[in-house]
């Protein structure tokens, strides 16, 4: 990773080179999913840290962007959605991410990014996959914490239009107890479920 970094510093060019490359590869890989039956193409770049992005958005705009947008373009043309995969905090380029065509964003990391204000900002712009805080709330919460870290999640990324779909915000690490597991799976039905039918 520290490679990589320095290489859009030193070598933008050979960076733009290895970047054209993994392009191409994802669009016959979608091109193969989309011909198979698939009804989306899930992808992902983490170019978040906790506090700020990895490099300047100038650097976004230049390098990953324009293929952002190729690889989202390409989906659509197979008749597929673009999911994405972004982790840390990625506020700054929100608005870059939907411009681009993404469909679905995941995960809204918690801690990392305000979630109510990004659900608010961005609510019939974009679907969120939205992830339950895996880091803290998740391995360190008590159930009830878990129950109620549940229900706050889909409060502010559900509403009576959708756009919301539950997830983890990414790998469950294995130290979570498994009824803080269970409490968070449960919830997420029966919350969900009631929260959607009290739209009719």
């Amino acid at each position: 990773m520290e490679d990589i970094l320095c290489e859009m510093m030193t070598n933008p060019d050979r960076m733009k080179r290895l970047l054209r490359g993994l392009c191409d590869y994802h669009k016959k890989v979608i091109t193969g999913f989309a011909k198979a039956g698939a009804h989306a193409y899930f992808t992902t770049d983490d170019l978040g840290a906790q506090e700020t992005l990895m490099f300047s958005k100038e650097i976004f705009r230049d390098m990953f962007l324009p293929l952002y947008e190729e690889l989202a373009a390409h989906c659509h043309n197979m008749g597929v959605d673009f999911w994405f995969h972004c982790c840390g905090a990625i506020t700054d380029i929100l608005d870059d991410f939907i411009a681009a065509g993404i469909d679905v964003i995941h995960p809204i990391q918690p801690i990392a990014m305000d979630q109510q204000k990004i659900a608010k900002k961005y609510r019939n712009k974009i679907t969120f996959l939205a992830g339950i805080d895996v880091q803290y709330l998740l391995p360190r919460g008590s159930v009830q914490d878990v129950i109620n870290g549940t229900k706050k999640l889909i409060d502010t990324f559900d509403h009576e239009e959708g756009g919301c779909i539950l997830a983890a915000s990414n790998g469950i690490m294995p130290e979570t107890p498994l009824e803080n597991i269970e409490a968070w799976l449960k919830t997420a039905e029966s919350y969900g479920r009631e929260k959607r039918l009290s739209y009719k």
